[in-house]
């Protein structure tokens, strides 16, 4: 017998003591009491594992003891002596959750061996309470929802997480077929699982997982991961259903697919830019420089000037694809936004829709800010897309802006003066629930393949980028407004202080290296640059460059190089030839205008860079900038 604490109740003062003696000799921790107070009073600070019960005892009976001590202590094993037994007696016995009864006389192996039985079923009893209460802990806990059907296929166990995830409080679970948790078009598919479950040998059996679409209490669908397993039962196969919501999951999939759409895009648009950007050098240089040798009555005057409109128009298409794809940083000038919005308003027109009414209110005047025109308009264009899929059946969509000065701090807006661009619709205005992830990347209200979710969190990247502030009012039914705050330019500012004028005469004492494999492009450079005085040396490669700057060293006083060449790249010769002439200027240009390592190395330390496709006079500025440094 295992070294357990053991309760003697009994009157018979002679019994208390013969028992006490045997179970101490078997090992056990006896306590002996005479009446059912007494033995409650002991159990409020003891767990004896088994309990010998005197059927009558003064006071308290002995079936009035047993169920006391079943509630203080029910993983005692309770066994009622009683000197006359019966089926009655056994049946409330076992009522009360007594393990039996031993009638008196008894022998000395019969009651020990009753003890030993009590303790083994105790422990048994007490392991299988552990395991299901794990069991339980564990399905309650479960962020899966576990569902528990019987051989009739409706539910007889129901977790919390299936609450969560169809909606369904437990009691209005239990009882209900679980081919109603499913949609319409799956529960065939279910019932022929099903039987297949039923062919298949073994108990237990996990069965494959499968994906399908469940039906919530109010009749939406959501996706799952279903697993299903069986048992047999007296009475035919039970199920249960470990269901994973797949809502979030499929979402994050689908957010890394698009991320890594968009790095490709990426990718794919430095390599266009570069390619695109060289032609369009040598497009939109060359016909600038032939108009400028043309009288404006020439027959070919209209058409060149045209074909360097369209050339224009190509450069901002590029623009726009690297900004989309996060490669272009802001290509600052001083922007006024009535003139932009006045030049863009046939682009919106036709983004807008003929049914809406498009009205544009400039009250800005004069005001100059500082910022990329291109993303502007980006930012134009993604809000009026929003405003035109929140006006399916027409509406009003409205641009306006306006100049103002804040004293005080309006929200996250600090004190100044601002240039107010201000985009509103009365369209079907934006949830109160929506609104506060409006400007989350990937986030979107609209059907599955009509949104990308980048819309308003590419606007809001654009203003965070030229330190500006954007704010946002709806309401449901009644439209949007988006009021974009950008720092006024101080027109005084040196930032955009034009480059000082010059004579032909001033330049023709500087000698300019020239590196660029690009034919079109270096032609044009050159014919720019010799134009305006400047001696000129210029190559295809960094190896020629090498030798014409040992020939030429002591006269050469910039370098202007592309940053990707064959055979090396602009970076990597200009250390070269700074090691032999400390005092030599520099001006990188490049087809690529990011995202690539040699570009930003160059960005980050601050040389002067010239993206293309650039006109001549902005080749000329930012010689003569480099030059005055």
């Amino acid at each position: 017998m295992e070294r357990e604490t053991i309760l003697i109740v009994d009157d018979d003062v002679n019994q208390r003591t013969v028992l006490v003696d045997i179970l101490k000799q078997k090992q056990a921790f006896p306590f002996a009491v005479a009446d059912g107070e007494s033995a409650l009073e002991w159990l409020k600070t003891e767990r004896p594992a088994v309990a010998l019960i005197d059927l009558k005892l003064p006071g308290l009976s002995g079936l009035e003891l047993l169920n006391e001590c079943k509630k203080v202590s029910p993983n005692t094993a309770c066994i009622v002596v009683t000197g006359h037994g019966s089926e009655d007696l056994a049946s409330q016995v076992a009522n009360a959750g007594g393990y039996g009864y031993l009638k008196k006389p008894y022998g000395l192996e019969e009651l020990l061996l009753l003890i030993q039985r009590a303790l083994e079923q105790r422990k048994a009893d007490i392991t299988l309470r552990d395991s299901e209460e794990r069991y339980r802990s564990v399905v309650q806990s479960s962020h899966s929802a576990v569902i528990v059907a019987d051989v009739k296929q409706k539910i007889v166990s129901w977790n919390p997480a299936a609450t969560q995830m169809f909606g369904y409080e437990e009691q209005e679970a239990t009882g209900m077929p679980i081919e109603l948790l499913m949609a319409q078009r799956f529960r065939d598919g279910h019932r022929k699982g099903i039987d297949q479950i039923c062919a298949t040998e073994g108990a237990g059996e996990a069965h494959r997982k499968l994906q399908v679409n469940a039906l919530k209490k109010d009749g939406s669908e959501f996706p799952i991961e279903l697993s299903l397993s069986s048992w047999l039962t007296e009475t035919g196969r039970a199920y249960c259903a470990l269901i994973r919501d797949l809502t979030e999951e499929n979402t994050l999939k689908e957010q890394l697919f698009q991320s890594q759409k968009m790095e490709a895009i990426g990718i794919l648009a430095g390599g266009v830019a570069h390619d695109f950007n060289n032609i369009l050098t040598g497009i939109n240089g060359l016909s600038s420089l032939v108009l400028e040798q043309l009288d404006s009555d020439s027959m070919i005057y209209d058409d060149l000037r045209e074909i360097h409109e369209l050339g224009g128009r190509a450069a901002g298409l590029t623009r726009q694809l690297l900004t989309f794809s996060r490669q272009l940083p802001p290509k600052v000038t001083q922007l006024n936004l009535d003139s932009l919005i006045t030049n863009f308003m046939k682009i919106m027109t036709r983004v807008i829709g003929e049914d809406v009414d498009l009205q544009v209110k400039s009250q800005a005047g004069n005001t100059i800010i500082k910022a990329d025109g291109g993303q502007i308009e980006q930012i134009l264009m993604n809000l009026a897309v929003n405003s035109r899929d929140a006006m399916p059946n027409g509406g009003k969509f409205t641009i306006q802006t306006e100049r103002v000065k804040l004293a005080f701090p309006r929200r996250e807006v600090p004190a100044g003066s601002y240039l107010t661009l201000t985009v509103s619709d009365n369209g079907c205005g934006i949830d109160p629930k929506t609104i506060g992830r409006i400007f989350d990347p990937f986030f979107t209200t609209k059907d599955v393949g009509k949104g990308t979710g980048l819309g308003l969190s590419t606007v809001y990247g654009i203003v965070k980028q030229h330190d500006g502030y954007i704010e946002l009012n709806s309401k449901t039914g009644e439209g949007t407004t988006f009021t974009i705050y950008f720092p006024v330019l101080n027109q005084g500012s040196e930032e955009f202080a034009q480059p000082d004028s010059h004579r032909k005469e001033d330049t023709h004492t500087k000698v300019i290296l020239l590196a660029e494999d690009d034919r079109p492009v270096r032609r044009f450079a050159e014919r720019v640059l010799k134009g305006e005085g400047f001696t000129l040396h210029s190559t295809e490669n960094p190896a020629q460059a090498r030798l014409l700057f040992s020939e030429h060293r002591q006269e050469i006083d910039l370098l202007i190089t592309d940053v990707i060449m064959p055979g090396g790249n602009g970076s990597d010769l200009y250390r070269e030839l700074l090691a032999q002439k400390p005092d030599l200027k520099v001006l990188f240009m490049s087809g690529y205008t990011g995202g690539t390592s040699r570009v930003t190395e160059i960005r980050d330390q601050g040389h002067p860079f010239l993206p293309k496709p650039f006109e001549p006079h902005a080749l000329i500025q930012k010689v003569l900038s480099v030059l005055q440094r």
